[in-house]
């Protein structure tokens, strides 16, 4: 669960249907059941207060846009203001970095994938921004458990891969190659990224969550970085 303010967000990893879309009323059907482990397909329930501070109401139903069984959508979930991060540590795509849309492929079993949510004013009040993956060709395999922890605070996203096998020791700014060893198996990582302005993230990725390296104490410096290799920070223990 997560709390902001007057909104809540309640995951359910074992909720086994098949619904890809976000709602204001939950679905019904049972055909993506969970696997021995009880994992379903997924979903997030998100309530809000009323002004009175009485009662809660169900504002929406959120599911993944590729979710099928045993993905786990839901297994981590951060609520910021109107910002929803919820991590799918099962999801099994191969696709890399950050996406607007997102992939449909199952190559990568559990790679693992974290999806972050907008909330807007009128209609259906949240809508996906942002499809974020593991940006490491070695790491972006079977098992990576992407997503099995997520956190915002401010335009900032962290994202935990638990069976991560980078050999690092230290703050990487990944790029292809940077951070994709294997020599440490299960040795896991976190990864940063940070939420740019529409007006300077163009151009950058197609999503507007863009990766700094976080290499400089400035933040113009920071952003600058961010635009010309918008890379994830990947973050390992000092020893392994």
């Amino acid at each position: 669960v997560a709390l902001s303010g007057d909104t809540l967000a309640v995951a359910a990893i074992g909720e086994d249907s098949c619904s890809t879309s976000v709602s204001g009323t939950a679905a019904t059907d049972n055909d993506c059941s969970g696997d021995t482990e009880n994992l379903g397909a997924g979903a997030v329930y998100v309530y809000t207060r009323n002004t009175g501070g009485t009662t809660w109401s169900l504002q929406a139903y959120v599911k993944a846009p590729n979710a099928e069984s045993a993905d786990a959508f839901g297994w981590s979930v951060a609520l910021s203001g109107d910002t929803l991060a919820v991590g799918a540590k099962n999801e099994d795509s191969c696709s890399r970095y950050v996406q607007t849309t997102a992939a449909t492929d199952n190559d990568c079993s559990d790679a693992g994938a974290a999806y972050v949510y907008t909330r807007s004013s009128g209609g259906i009040p949240w809508s996906l921004e942002s499809y974020v993956k593991a940006p490491n060709i070695a790491n972006v395999k079977r098992n990576n458990g992407f997503g099995l922890s997520v956190v915002l605070s401010g335009d900032t996203l962290a994202v935990g891969a638990e069976e991560n096998s980078c050999g690092a020791h230290t703050v990487l700014g990944v790029s292809d190659s940077a951070g994709g060893d294997s020599s440490c198996e299960d040795a896991g990582a976190a990864y940063v990224l940070l939420h740019l302005p529409a007006s300077l993230a163009s151009g950058v990725t197609t999503s507007t969550f863009a990766s700094s390296t976080f290499a400089s104490s400035t933040l113009a410096t920071a952003l600058a970085a961010a635009i010309a290799a918008p890379l994830t920070t990947a973050l390992t223990a000092p020893t392994l």
